[in-house]
């Protein structure tokens, strides 16, 4: 098989790969916000794919090729982390929402089975299990204990499992003891909050100066110089864009 044909296959299986969205976490815990994709359904990374397409179609060095796609792979990974960040933050507010509804109706002298049952509504991934366990006169301790485990951003069911264990073992009441752990929620959400709003801007920071050097094709141009096909045919061209890529991978890592 010759180098543009594996360059173009290469290019094709990573096209498909960054058709595939990732699982977000909090995908379930909400109504569908508007523009979202459903599930089951591709969803485009419009910048990858391009990418992608000049790797395998443009006529450019095998350099050349390698750094676009290893661009594209960066651009498709950069992508995915974020959207894995929204999702974990979508099951924190949820995790806080629920176990707010949670407290205030065992204080309001509901019994769990209800509570549990409102806790599942406004956060169905969360709760609906344990809450199905709860209406059978089942044990829900093992069940909100390994979703805690089990699903990024939701640590806060950890400690709703060990009251609701308390409260099973010692007959102590339910409400104070869950309106301690809806007090450990709401501080480590703030917590959170406080935390990405200060990582923001060194994130946009971090995107900014990655995207920078794409500026110095245009300066070339103005200066007469044919940049582009410098870094896609000459040897030295190639080797410094896989250089350039290798740099901005290891600073977005």
């Amino acid at each position: 098989m010759s180098v543009p044909a594996v360059a173009a296959a290469s290019a094709l299986v990573l096209g498909l790969l960054a058709l595939v969205p990732p699982r977000s976490p909090g995908a379930r815990l909400r109504r569908l916000p508007r523009g979202h994709v459903p599930r089951g359904w591709p969803r485009v990374a419009p910048v990858p794919v391009a990418l992608l397409l000049v790797a395998a179609l443009a006529p450019v060095g095998m350099g050349a090729r390698v750094a676009v796609v290893a661009a594209a792979m960066l651009v498709h990974v950069d992508a995915r982390r974020r959207r894995r960040r929204a999702g974990v933050e979508r099951v924190r507010d949820s995790l806080d929402e629920a176990v707010s509804v949670l407290a205030a109706e065992l204080s309001a002298g509901r019994f769990p089975p209800g509570a549990a049952e409102s806790a599942a509504a406004v956060a169905p991934l969360l709760f609906a299990e344990a809450a199905g366990m709860v209406r059978v006169g089942g044990d829900p301790v093992p069940v909100l204990r390994a979703c805690g485990h089990r699903v990024p951003g939701a640590s806060g069911l950890v400690d709703v499992a060990a009251a609701w264990q308390v409260a099973q073992r010692t007959g102590a009441p339910l409400a104070p003891v869950m309106e301690r752990v809806r007090a450990s929620v709401a501080a480590d959400l703030a917590t959170a909050q406080e935390a990405a709003e200060q990582l923001a801007p060194v994130h946009a920071t971090a995107r900014v100066l990655a995207v920078l050097p794409l500026a110095g094709i245009p300066v070339g141009w103005a200066l007469g110089v044919d940049t582009v096909s410098a870094l896609a045919t000459t040897a030295w061209g190639q080797a410094c864009l896989l250089a350039a890529v290798g740099a901005v991978g290891l600073g977005l890592a």
